[in-house]
């Protein structure tokens, strides 16, 4: 998990989408973060926990030699 501090203003939305590329872990960092979720802006040193995801190797149009 990593631990990111908030800039004043900062949206948890726009943190989220910055550290993932995507939205749609957004419930799931929500939840690990249950003192953000009436937060609209963040106050400077606001602390979110951002979780590590380990990623599947999917491996497409692979050429078997069998």
């Amino acid at each position: 998990m990593v631990r990111y501090l908030a800039k004043e203003g900062e949206r948890l939305d726009v943190i989220i989408y910055a550290y993932y590329d995507s939205l749609d872990v957004f419930e799931e960092v929500l939840n690990q973060n249950p003192h953000l979720v009436n937060s609209i802006e963040m106050k400077r040193g606001d602390i979110v926990y951002l979780l590590t995801f380990e990623q599947d190797i999917i491996i497409e149009d692979a050429i078997s030699l069998w």
